[in-house]
């Protein structure tokens, strides 16, 4: 579960199938060590790929490009936005 907030981007430590009814849901502001985007992300400028790929919009960066394949975080910023 991917959430964007205040704080900035974060996801949630496994896969929502892996938690128990009632289970409070982790979030980690991390993917294989890597920190995710640490300003304003708001829920609607969240897109996903099945290719593994996540773009955020972040307040003060743009759009910026996660590549989430084998849960490491390489982002990359997208010039001009």
């Amino acid at each position: 579960l991917w959430v964007g907030s205040d704080g900035g981007l974060v996801v949630s430590t496994k896969p929502l199938s892996d938690y128990g009814i009632g289970e409070r849901i982790a979030f980690s502001d991390s993917v294989g060590g890597r920190p995710l985007g640490g300003t304003s992300v708001r829920l609607n400028h969240l897109a996903s790929h099945d290719d593994g790929i996540m773009w955020a919009v972040e307040s003060d960066v743009g759009v910026v490009r996660y590549d989430l394949t084998d849960r490491i975080a390489e982002d990359s910023q997208i010039a001009g936005y």
